[in-house]
Formats: C-alpha cells, structure tokens, sequence
C-alpha cells in the first residue's frame, strides 16, 4: 500500500511540476523575458544548488541531510518562478515591464553567481563570504523603479 501511495504521489507531483513549468513559460513569453538570461539564470541555480550541497556535506556534514536537499530543491524552484512571477505582476498592473525583468535578471544572475563563488570559498578555502540574499536585491530593485514611477505617486495620497 505505501508503495502505491508513493507512486501516486510522485505522478502527482509530475503533472503538477510540467503543468507550472507551462504556465511560467506561458507567462515568460507573454511578459518579454528575455530567454537567454533566464536560461543562463535557471543554469546558475542549478550550479549553486550542487555547489550548496557539496559545500554543507564537506564543511558541515553534522548538519547534511538528505531530506534537506528536497528543501532546497523547493528553494531554488520558487526562485526559478520570480522572473515570470515579476512579469505577470508588471503585466497585472499594466505597466511594459521588459525594462525593469531585464534589471531585475541582472539583479538575481548576479546574486546566483556570488552564491556560487561563496560557496566554492568555503568548500576550497573554509572561508565565509558575507550573506547576500537575492529577493532582497529585487525587492529593491521593485521597490526603486516603484517610487521612480510618477504613475503611483497618488498611492501615497489614497487616491486612484
């Protein structure tokens, strides 16, 4: 029984996972993301996901579980889901968003990179590199070219 549980549940998760990626494609196309660095992007997180486990199995390896690698699997998916994510809200509100998603990649491809560099720091040299989280970065980022836009200045001011 458990194993058909299981078997059941991995289908599941198949067609749930193959019908997000459709949707996240769909609203990339739609939104102007530009393929190229999503697909340098979504690469980087695939590196600094190995990177990360090699880096908590040889310097932390009281801390290494393997049930932890699926959170953090979870972890980069929902980071690989913000570009499209980011697109459909500029959508939603109206606003020709390909400016401020080309940004926004820049923002997050960098920030990938440096996770990768600080981890293979720590894994060759056991040396930690200061924290730098990536939606932070892009909140940032939305924040500024918000507060840029005089379409919202009324926002402040409860009118439409």
């Amino acid at each position: 029984m458990p194993d058909k549980l299981i078997a059941q549940a991995q289908e599941s998760g198949l067609v749930i996972g193959t019908s997000a990626l459709f949707i996240l494609a769909w609203i990339s196309q739609k939104a102007g993301l530009d393929e190229r660095q999503y697909e340098i992007y979504s690469l980087l997180l695939m590196i600094d996901f190995v990177f990360g486990i090699v880096r908590v199995a040889k310097c932390y390896p009281e801390k290494f579980r393997v049930s932890r690698i699926g959170a953090g699997l979870a972890a980069k998916m929902i980071m690989a889901s913000m570009p499209p994510i980011m697109g459909l809200a500029m959508m939603g509100i109206g606003l020709d968003g390909v400016q401020l998603l080309g940004i926004g990649m820049q923002a997050l491809i960098i920030t990938e990179f440096y996770s990768i560099l600080a981890s293979a720091l720590k894994i060759t040299k056991n040396k930690d590199l200061p924290e730098w989280e990536a939606l932070s970065v892009l909140a940032n980022i939305i924040r500024k070219f918000v507060e840029s836009s005089n379409r919202y200045d009324n926002l402040e001011k409860g009118e439409k």
